[in-house]
């Protein structure tokens, strides 16, 4: 669970060089995701992503892609106060994730992935499997 009072507010995240490279429409996706976030504890990205994007068919596949922007997730990371190391090892536990589902029940695990593994344990202090 997100506290919202440890989180850097709204009005300050749009006076910021991350948020002016936003296209309009990112803006208000963040807007209202980051808003509706800091006045109820939920982040809501589909609910964000009907209000910023009201003609789009599949606002559940489009919140997913938004999500896993590079520059929304910057802003998103200045919101939660998280460091580029936090940043970078919940990219990394994703990536494993993902590559551990792919072999379903066998997976294959080759140099690289295991590499990344034991990078991810060692920092983050925690299994990847979780």
């Amino acid at each position: 669970m997100v506290r919202h009072e440890d989180c850097i507010h709204l009005t300050a995240i749009m006076g910021l060089p991350e948020w002016r490279v936003l296209t309009e429409r990112q803006r208000n996706f963040l807007g209202k995701y980051i808003a509706e976030g800091m006045t109820t504890g939920r982040y809501d990205a589909v609910e964000a992503c009907k209000i910023a994007y009201p003609n789009t068919k599949y606002a559940e596949l489009r919140a997913y892609q938004l999500l896993g922007n590079k520059r929304l997730r910057r802003v998103l990371d200045i919101h939660f106060q998280r460091s580029a190391m936090d940043s970078l090892l919940a990219d990394l536990h994703r990536v494993i994730k993902r590559s551990l589902r792919r072999g379903s029940k066998q997976p294959r695990v080759n140099p690289d992935l295991t590499t990344a593994i034991q990078f991810f344990e060692k920092h983050a202090g925690q299994t990847a499997e979780k």
